[in-house]
């Protein structure tokens, strides 16, 4: 009879854990746009003219509730793409002739390791929220035509931040979420043999849809 208990009882515990409990596979895609603040060198300032630009997203993610709230960790494999000019009124200051630098293009790969926390709200939709832990994997800059090398450093790591809702279907959850900055992730662009000075900034919004395994 004891056993039999213990066994009953084991039952219901892995039962109660796995409707609190689940993962899967995400798949999305992100309109992102970079934000250059603060460029100058020395006498002369620059103005940013960036594009939104889209990426996708691909990971996956779990999902344990407590006490009315829940956790979702993910792992995200990302690829962002940023279109950007930079201009500048006072050229005549160097010989490099940087009054536009036109379509200029970086392509970022990187593992985003959000940890959201959240709320659920009449079974279906949900409110979240939380930081993300970024690396970089690698950077691709491509300079647009006539134009002088431009390139764009970032740092190897940051700390973002995620807020967002979404839906939560039988099989599927669907996200739409906001992803903004919390510090540079870059502090400088070269031209040639010029170092421009920079706070770099990197906002997103992300759709994305995961299947629940």
């Amino acid at each position: 009879m004891k056993k039999l208990l213990l066994v009953l009882t084991l039952i219901n515990s892995i039962n109660c854990f796995s409707q609190n409990f689940f993962w899967g596979t995400k798949i999305g895609i992100s309109s992102t746009k970079l934000n250059l603040y603060n460029i100058e060198n020395n006498t002369i300032k620059f103005k940013n003219i960036s594009d939104v630009s889209i990426g996708y997203d691909l990971g996956i993610f779990s999902r344990i509730s407590f006490l009315g709230i829940f956790v979702q960790p993910e792992i995200i494999y990302s690829q962002i793409n940023s279109n950007f000019n930079i201009s500048n009124n006072f050229s005549d200051n160097y010989d490099i002739d940087i009054s536009l630098r036109k379509n200029n293009t970086v392509k970022i790969n990187k593992l985003d390791i959000p940890i959201l926390f959240g709320k659920n709200f009449f079974k279906i939709t949900r409110f979240n929220a939380g930081p993300v832990f970024s690396y970089l994997i690698n950077q691709r800059n491509k300079t647009g035509e006539n134009n002088h090398n431009t390139e764009i450093n970032f740092f190897k790591s940051n700390i973002r931040g995620q807020i967002g809702t979404g839906l939560n279907l039988p099989f599927l959850i669907i996200d739409i979420r906001y992803e903004f900055s919390l510090n540079p992730i870059g502090n400088k662009v070269n031209i040639e043999e010029l170092t421009i000075q920079s706070d770099q900034k990197i906002n997103s919004f992300l759709i994305s849809i995961g299947i629940k395994l």
